[in-house]
């Protein structure tokens, strides 16, 4: 226990404003990986579309997301 404090303290930044949106961050980063692998074991199994479907789809979407994203904003 007391080595993974340590581990932490050695991790995080030091500032607790920094540290907080470090841990919002890391929060955020896993439930977007949860969501994107759900989404694809949720179309593959229920909807039915292939892996080569989903994967087409997935990566559609993340690239309009990215060239829309300064202009949308």
């Amino acid at each position: 226990m007391r080595s993974l404090r340590s581990a932490a303290r050695r991790l995080l930044p030091p500032q607790p404003e920094v540290r907080a949106l470090a841990v919002a961050d890391l929060v955020g980063s896993l439930g977007w990986g949860a969501f994107v692998a759900g989404s694809a074991v949720f179309f593959t199994r229920s909807v039915g579309l292939s892996a080569a479907q989903v994967a087409v789809g997935l990566s559609l979407a993340g690239g309009l997301g990215f060239a829309l994203a300064v202009p949308g904003g």
